[in-house]
């Protein structure tokens, strides 16, 4: 059962309150979250409401403490295109009771800093399931994101950075990134402009039978552009990598590992769009196509002759590579 106080609607416009439920819509830059918040503090303090949505195209951060220990189980914010910079204290007292956190076309861009930080924000919401973020424009996601002193997200389930009509600006994930969040299922990457993946960014540190769907499709990403051992090795894992139109090789560093032995039976790789060179970048793949089952793992690799790439033998791979171009014409992202 929600909190059922509500401020008087007249002192608390331009917000409403319904059925435990928070409403900010700012059309006209005279919105003051902190003066809210504390309306709702004096009335009911500590109280929890079900859901708060925050739609402001004038608020430019969300600073420490803003809730006055307000609670609620969801968090909305939709079309903050000015909302740069998240303390990583904003969220002071909301880390027990939020269930889920979605933003659309929400900035974000603020670099990381002592008062600006995104995913030690997000960290402190221990018992969130999911969170999607989608249309914005955070430029990276850090080492180390989700690695915070008040321990592991461990109920966290998705993070969703795809799926949306407007792309995001991703460039970077960072190593370790998300080695720490052992329940996840889903990691959605797509359509961003992701160029380059950290050693061991997806790599997690407790052991699982649950498959990690990682969707990575999209992108801009290139062979060099994967740190060593991406993915995980104790737990099966389904990559998606279509539409990477600069993927022309899957480094052995990256890769290798994850569909060997030492990874697991159920890892898969979905790779579609581009022409895989036919060189000794790609020839591990050929060499070691049956003892990796490849032909059960590996799906959509087609040589730049149009031939499935697993159908060359090594001698057609033992060539000089040639020189490695960017093809600008990847994913139309308009």
């Amino acid at each position: 059962m929600g909190c059922d106080y509500c401020p008087d609607s007249d002192l608390f416009a331009p917000c409403t309150c319904y059925q435990d439920v928070i409403t900010c819509i700012n059309t006209a830059d005279d919105l003051d979250l902190d003066e809210k918040f504390t309306q709702l503090a004096n009335g009911a303090p500590k109280g929890l409401y079900n859901t708060f949505i925050l739609e402001d195209n004038y608020i430019t951060s969300l600073p420490a403490s803003l809730f006055h220990g307000i609670r609620f189980k969801h968090i909305i914010l939709n079309g903050c295109s000015k909302l740069s910079c998240v303390n990583p204290n904003a969220f002071n007292g909301l880390g027990d009771d939020i269930q889920t956190f979605t933003s659309d076309i929400s900035d974000f861009s603020a670099p990381k800093n002592q008062t600006c930080d995104l995913f030690g924000a997000l960290s402190t919401l221990k018992n969130v399931v999911s969170i999607k973020i989608t249309g914005s424009n955070v430029p990276e996601i850090p080492d180390n994101a989700f690695s915070q002193p008040l321990g592991p997200l461990k109920y966290l389930e998705q993070i969703d950075f795809g799926g949306s009509r407007t792309p995001g600006k991703l460039t970077k994930i960072g190593h370790n990134a998300f080695s720490t969040l052992n329940n996840l299922q889903l990691v959605d990457l797509s359509r961003q402009a992701i160029a380059s993946i950290g050693a061991e960014a997806f790599a997690m540190s407790t052991r699982s039978n649950d498959v990690l769907e990682i969707n990575l499709e999209m992108n801009r990403l290139s062979g060099p552009g994967f740190g060593q051992r991406v993915f995980p090795l104790n737990r099966p894992v389904t990559v998606h990598l279509n539409g990477n139109m600069n993927l022309t090789q899957l480094p052995e560093t990256a890769f290798y590992d994850m569909l060997a032995a030492g990874g697991h039976d159920r890892n898969r790789v979905y790779i579609t769009g581009p022409q895989m060179e036919i060189d000794r970048n790609n020839l591990w793949l050929v060499q070691n196509k049956v003892q990796l089952d490849l032909k059960n793992k590996l799906f959509g690799a087609l040589g730049a002759d149009g031939r499935p790439l697993l159908d060359h033998t090594v001698k057609q791979m033992d060539k000089d590579p040639a020189n490695f171009t960017i093809n600008d014409n990847f994913y139309d992202m308009d």
